[in-house]
């Protein structure tokens, strides 16, 4: 809200004033789309430096206001954390140890594997050790459950092979289910279109999309996302 502070996080969190401000607006929010939506994340990557960089215990005050705000408008709704990227155990355990309430139902992670290397263990090792940080924190897996919210690999040409890259997916999927890493997963981007040959985030969609020229074709890929596609 920038009638406060200018959208600071780190103001606003300080700010009863402000921080009530919030909780009214999430409320309004949800009870506008009630019915429409029923899942809410509250942030993009609290942890990645293209964010504004401030410390766990801020963003959890500025959480639980928008938490309560959320429930407040739709009960019956979801509130997700804010997706972090990369390994972040003890932003996780701090986040989640300041007083004044729950600041969100289930956690979220962003995670994306390095194209050409099938057997990277990057985000199974991210994902189990947000698990064991939510456990310490006094969470069960019946109480918090572990989203991925962003998954993807770049799928440009000159990154990889075809082949590369269904390995990476299939095998993000078998893991899933058979070890329960985690219990929802959403992909990035379901197709690539090639918008614009100069932004690489136009270049994670699973499956090639209609008229691309330099996106790899995945054919065998529909397989890993019909299975994803089910799971969720």
């Amino acid at each position: 809200n920038y009638l406060y502070h200018n959208g600071s996080y780190k103001e606003v969190a300080n700010d009863p004033e402000a921080l009530l401000a919030l909780e009214r607006a999430s409320e309004n929010l949800a009870r506008m789309y009630k019915g429409k939506f029923h899942v809410f994340e509250l942030g993009n990557e609290l942890n990645f430096q293209r964010i504004e960089v401030m410390a766990p215990e801020d963003y959890a005050k500025v959480c639980q206001a928008a938490y309560r705000g959320l429930k407040k408008g739709n009960p019956d709704c979801t509130v997700l954390s804010m997706g972090h990227s990369r390994p972040a155990t003890d932003l996780f355990e701090r986040y989640l140890a300041v007083p004044g309430g729950r600041p969100f139902d289930d956690a979220s992670i962003h995670i994306y594997a390095a194209q050409g290397y099938p057997d990277t263990t990057e985000w199974e090792f991210m994902a189990k050790q947000t698990k064991e940080a939510i456990a310490r924190s006094g969470y069960s897996n019946d109480d918090m459950k572990l989203w991925v919210t962003e998954s993807g690999m770049n799928v440009h040409t000159s990154y990889g092979t075809d082949q590369q890259v269904e390995n990476v997916l299939v095998r993000q999927f078998v893991l899933t289910e058979c070890f329960n890493a985690v219990d929802k997963f959403i992909m990035y981007q379901l197709q690539t279109y090639e918008t614009d040959p100069n932004n690489p985030e136009d270049w994670y969609g699973c499956l090639q999309g209609r008229g691309t020229k330099n996106a790899n074709g995945a054919r065998k890929r529909y397989l890993g996302v019909c299975n994803f596609i089910a799971m969720t």
